[in-house]
């Protein structure tokens, strides 16, 4: 089993920049829960970091645009961003749904869930 995390956000330096911009000025607005929970202003959070490094769990991260570029596919179903998905024999399932995703508080809520899950 493989965990994808799909962020709501676009790959590249110039977004990065302004995803870290609009957490700062606006973060009520700011469409990428997941991304809150795992990063910071400008670098991973060390509970996550920690949390990733240490888990036997196979997981992968890609922006939106990495996904859907990697995964397009006609026969694909129409996810909304943030979420987790499992990949387990070459089928994609939802394992944490971005509702979900939306009210995690914060880092240790989403690890919780993870391990729940699993």
């Amino acid at each position: 089993m493989k965990l994808i995390f799909v962020y709501n956000a676009n790959s590249g330096v110039v977004n990065g920049l302004l995803d870290s911009v609009h957490k700062m000025v606006s973060p009520s607005t700011y469409d990428c829960r997941l991304c809150d929970v795992t990063f910071g202003f400008f670098a991973e959070k060390e509970e996550w970091k920690e949390f990733r490094e240490t888990s036997n769990l196979d997981m992968v991260f890609l922006h939106k645009d990495e996904f859907l570029k990697k995964y397009r596919s006609k026969w694909l179903a129409k996810y909304t961003f943030p979420v987790i998905l499992q990949e387990e024999g070459g089928e994609l399932f939802v394992f944490i749904n971005t509702p979900t995703l939306n009210i995690v508080e914060n880092t240790t809520q989403l690890m919780t869930e993870i391990n729940e899950r699993v």
